[in-house]
């Protein structure tokens, strides 16, 4: 009930499932269930949803990888952070790019800008 009064911002990379959410796009019959529960838990608090491209996307990328590798949930801190991880969310604080190629992610160097 508490949710109600707080704004929930979800960002996705899935452009089309984020149109499906909005009723923009039309949602096939395997995928019906699933998004109209998605829909309803997202009516029942006061949530925006938006399309963001994946290249902005890289921390959190990181950060899921991390955790289906580890299959267990875990609290990721600073310290904790593989160095990896501790690059992609220095590139994201002063807005470089995250290039990828062929499900990888290339690092641009900090250091060398």
């Amino acid at each position: 009930h508490g949710l109600r009064e707080v704004k929930l911002e979800v960002e996705s990379d899935f452009q089309i499932l984020v149109m499906m959410i909005k009723g923009k796009a039309e949602i096939p019959w395997k995928c019906r269930m699933l998004v109209n529960r998605i829909c309803d838990l997202l009516g029942k608090v006061n949530v925006g949803i938006t399309h963001i491209y994946r290249e902005a996307n890289g921390v959190t990328d990181f950060l899921l990888s991390l955790a289906v590798k580890t299959r267990c949930c875990n609290v990721f801190t600073l310290t904790g952070l593989l160095v990896e991880g501790k690059l992609l969310l220095l590139q994201d604080q002063i807005g470089l790019p995250i290039i990828r190629k062929k499900n990888s992610i290339i690092l641009r160097s900090v250091l060398s800008q």
